[in-house]
C-alpha cells in the first residue's frame, strides 16, 4: 500500500496494518529532512506530486518487490507539502518470513520510488534562495546508466575478440540454462556477468541442504525455496542490464518446444539421462545449438550439438537411452563441489565463444572428457551417424569418406543376451575397467585383455590388432563405448562394446 499524505506519517500505525504472525523478518527504511544537499544549506523542503501517476507507479513497484523479493507485505508513505528539517519525509516498511528477504525489498523500493514517481522537490537555503531539484544522486544514476553498463563489460570489451559489437551481440543473445544446480550455477553467473541479455531459468526443484555445497548461489537460510526464484535474485543482483525469465517448472514433451521457441541457445545442466536426450531430440527437431555438459565424481564431459555445423547429437553415438542404473548420479556416488564448478565455468564459456562466433573446431565435433584428480582433459572426435534416428535426414556435407565407411559398420553396441553366442566365436574381450572395479564387482574371466584406462584410450591402439575383432567392456559400458567408437575412427573395423557393462550384465547374472 502506497500513501501520499501532508500530515504527519503514522509509523505505528503502518507497522501495526504490516503485521504477520507468519512474518519472522521486518525492515523499513526512513528518509528525514537533513539541513545540506550538495553542500548548501537547507532551512526547509517542499514536495509536489502528480498524484494518480505517483499512486499507480508506486503501487507497481511494491507489487514487483513482492514477486522479485518473496515478502508477505511492503508499504510505503510519502509526505507532500512543506518539511521542516528533522520531520519523516519518507518511510517503508517491509514483512517476511526472512529478514534478508525484507532488507533487500526494502532497498529496491526506495531506489524504484525516487527515481520512478513523479514527485519534485523544492529547497530552500539559509540564503533566503530556493530551487527546485531532483535527487541529484539518483538523477546521476540515472543519466549514466548507458555509461555504467559499458564499464560493466569494459574489462570483458577490451579483447580483441569481442570488443563493442562482441558485448553487443551478447546483449542481443537469448539463453535458456535448464537446471539451476551444481552446473547451473556457474553457468548462470558467468552468462549473466558476460551480458547475455535475456536468460532463462527452468528448473522445479526447491532447495536441498546437500546442494549448498556445490550451487553457491544459495544460502541455507533458503533451505526449501524454489531455485529459479533464488538463482533469478542472484543473477539480478549482479547484473541489473539484463532480463531474467523464470520457468519454474518440470521440462517434458507438454512444454519444451514452447520453452525452446524463445531462445536462440540451450545449455543442459541437468543430471539424468532422460532429461539429456529429450532435449537433444527436440533441439534436433527445432534445430536449436545446445551445450551439455555432466559431472561424475572428480569427473566431468563437455560436448555440443551445433545444427549449423553439422555436429552430431547425442544419439549419433548412444542411439538409446541408457539404461536406469548404469550409470549413478551424484545422490548416489557423490561428487566434489569444485567438479560442478569447473564443468558449469567451462560449459559457459563454451556458450560465450559460440555467442561471439568464436568457438574453435573441437568444440562442434568433439567430446571433452575432463579428469580433475590428474587435471587431464582428452577430446574425442565425434562422427556423424547417418542412420540416426533423430538426426539422420540431415545433410552431412562435412562428413569425410573414412567417417562414411566407418559409421556404415553395424552398430557398435552388443545387447547382453548375445553374449552366449558371441563366446562361441572368434571375437577377444577387453576389459579396461580400473582394478579398483574389478575388485569391487564380480569377475569376467572371458578378458583374453586387461587394460586399465582413465582417460588415455590410445593404449589400446597399441595393444589390440586391427585386423582382430573386439568386444570391449567397462563398468557401466559408457567408457568402453568411447574407447569402440575411438577405434573405429582409426581403422579398427570390428570392435563392439557390451551394451550396459559389466553391471548390466551382474545384473541378468542375479535375475537369471
Amino acid at each position: 500500500m502506497f500513501t501520499l499524505t501532508k500530515n504527519s506519517i503514522n509509523v505505528e500505525l503502518l507497522k501495526e496494518q504490516l503485521y504477520n504472525p507468519s512474518a519472522g523478518g521486518f525492515a523499513s527504511f526512513e528518509g528525514w529532512v537533513r539541513n545540506y544537499q550538495e553542500g548548501k544549506a537547507v532551512n526547509s523542503l517542499e514536495y509536489e506530486a502528480y498524484k494518480e501517476l505517483a499512486e499507480n507507479e508506486a503501487e507497481i513497484i511494491l507489487s514487483e518487490a513482492k514477486n522479485k523479493f518473496d515478502i508477505l507485505n511492503a508499504a510505503c508513505a510519502h509526505r507532500i507539502g512543506h518539511l521542516n528539517i528533522g520531520e519523516l519525509a519518507v518511510w517503508i516498511g517491509v514483512t517476511s518470513v526472512h529478514r534478508a528477504a525484507s532488507f533487500k525489498a526494502c532497498r529496491y523500493i526506495i531506489d524504484e520510488i525516487k527515481t520512478r514517481l513523479p514527485i519534485w522537490k523544492k529547497e530552500y537555503y539559509a540564503d533566503g534562495s530556493s530551487e527546485w531539484v531532483n535527487c541529484k544522486t539518483c538523477a546521476k544514476h540515472l543519466l549514466d546508466k548507458k555509461k555504467q553498463e559499458t564499464m560493466y563489460y569494459s574489462r570483458q570489451t577490451i579483447l580483441p575478440k569481442i570488443g563493442m559489437q562482441g558485448q553487443g551481440k551478447l546483449k542481443n543473445s537469448k539463453v535458456l540454462v535448464v537446471g539451476a544446480g551444481g552446473l547451473g550455477c556457474p553457468v548462470l553467473q558467468y552468462l549473466g556477468g558476460g551480458g547475455v541479455g535475456t536468460i532463462g531459468i527452468c528448473d522445479f526443484d526447491t532447495l536441498d541442504i546437500s546442494n549448498i555445497h556445490r550451487q553457491p548461489f544459495y544460502q541455507f537460510e533458503d533451505i526449501g525455496k524454489p531455485k529459479v526464484e533464488l538463482a533469478a535474485e542472484f543473477i539480478s543482483s549482479i547484473n541489473p542490464f539484463i532480463q531474467i525469465n523464470r520457468h519454474n517448472e518440470i521440462l517434458s514433451q507438454n512444454n519444451i518446444e514452447s520453452i525452446f521457441k524463445n531462445y536462440d541457445l540451450i545449455l543442459d545442466c541437468t543430471d539424468n539421462f532422460e532429461t539429456k536426450f529429450m532435449i537433444n531430440d527436440t533441439a534436433v527437431k527445432m534445430k536449436k545449438p545446445v551445450v551439455f555438459a555432466s559431472i561424475y565424481q572428480f569427473e566431468g564431459q563437455l560436448w555440443s550439438y551445433l545444427p549449423e555445423y553439422d555436429s552430431p547429437c547425442i544419439r549419433c553415438i548412444w542411439q538409446d537411452i541408457p539404461q536406469p542404473g548404469c550409470a549413478s548420479s551424484c545422490t548416489e556416488v557423490g561428487v566434489l563441489g569444485s567438479v560442478a564448478g569447473v564443468l558449469g565455468t567451462m560449459q559457459a564459456t563454451l556458450a560465450l565463444n559460440y555467442l561471439l562466433g568464436i568457438s574453435e573446431e573441437y568444440s562442434e565435433t568433439h567430446l571433452s572428457l575432463i579428469d580433475l584428480n590428474n587435471l587431464s582433459i582428452r577430446k574425442i572426435k565425434r562422427l556423424q551417424n547417418p542412420d540416426c534416428t533423430i538426426c539422420g535426414s540431415i545433410s552431412y556435407k562435412k562428413v569425410t569418406s573414412k567417417q562414411l565407411v566407418n559409421n556404415d559398420i553395424a552398430m557398435l553396441e552388443i545387447d547382453i543376451e548375445k553374449v552366449s553366442s558371441l563366446l562361441k566365436n572368434d571375437f577377444e574381450w577387453v576389459d579396461i575397467r580400473s582394478e579398483t572395479e574389478r575388485e569391487q564387482s564380480r569377475s569376467f574371466p572371458y578378458a583374453a585383455h586387461h587394460i586399465s584406462i582413465v582417460t588415455d584410450y590410445s593404449i589400446l591402439m597399441k595393444e589390440l590388432n586391427p585386423d582382430k575383432s573386439y568386444v570391449i567392456v567397462c563398468q557401466y559400458g559408457i567408457r568402453s563405448r568411447y574407447a569402440a567408437s575411438l577405434l573405429r575412427e582409426n581403422g579398427y573395423p570390428a570392435v563392439y562394446t557390451l551394451a550396459g557393462g559389466i553391471a548390466r550384465l551382474n545384473q541378468s547374472l542375479v535375475e537369471s
